[in-house]
């Protein structure tokens, strides 16, 4: 892992999430790529409230690695949020 990389998840340890989530931003294709940064970054688009991205990320976090309990059932938290059981089941 890098610099940044060290620094989003330094920032994600001390549970300041929008610098978590300006390094991940910086980090860009390679946030996507490996799946515990775009995990990370998943839950801390979804501290943010940042639905929408947190969705982004997580789906990048279980195309590289499916078995996730918690990506999962975080994705069915945001889906039931919206209504949507298909999606949350």
């Amino acid at each position: 892992m890098g610099a940044r990389a060290n620094r989003a998840m330094l920032a994600m340890r001390d549970r300041d999430y929008a610098a978590a989530v300006k390094h991940f931003d910086k980090l860009g294709k390679l946030a996507r790529a490996d799946d515990r940064l775009a995990k990370a970054a998943g839950f801390a688009h979804l501290q943010l409230g940042n639905e929408d991205e947190a969705l982004v990320f997580f789906n990048a976090s279980l195309n590289a690695q499916e078995a996730q309990d918690d990506v999962h059932v975080a994705l069915g938290d945001i889906y039931v949020a919206r209504a949507n059981q298909d999606k949350a089941l």
